[in-house]
């Protein structure tokens, strides 16, 4: 029973689902939840908080994977960035709309730094974490 609770608090359930669809009992669930939170160095958010998250960062069409939110984050980061850039270029230019040669020359740029800044905060990228 302990492994498919683990499944479901795996898959982002709660323990007050595993009682539903496991039939255990309050406590049982409860002190499965403590056990599998103490587990792993996994980030253990309350479903509620982690469903904002997901769609904070339009991260629902993919399953929740820790490599699918470092890309759903970084997707969210350059979205927001992008969005920064045109809005001070447009304010340096006069207030103009910019061409989408304009905008895919920085949105190129943009790339350029994300990567830049990705090889400087992973100084070993062939490595793997081990867990």
């Amino acid at each position: 029973m302990a492994a498919k609770a683990f499944k479901l608090f795996e898959e982002g359930a709660s323990p007050r689902e595993a009682v539903i669809n496991l039939s255990l009992a309050p406590a049982q669930a409860v002190a499965l939840w403590a056990s599998y939170k103490s587990l792993g160095p996994e980030w253990v958010l309350p479903p509620k908080s982690f469903a904002r998250v997901r769609r904070l960062l339009d991260w629902n069409d993919e399953p929740a994977t820790p490599e699918s939110f470092e890309r759903a984050l970084r997707n969210h980061i350059a979205r927001q960035a992008d969005r920064e850039l045109e809005r001070e270029l447009r304010r340096r230019l006069g207030g103009e709309e910019l061409s989408d040669e304009e905008k895919a020359q920085i949105a190129e740029l943009d790339r350029e730094i994300a990567n830049a800044a990705q090889r400087r905060s992973d100084p070993d990228p062939g490595r793997k974490e081990v867990r």
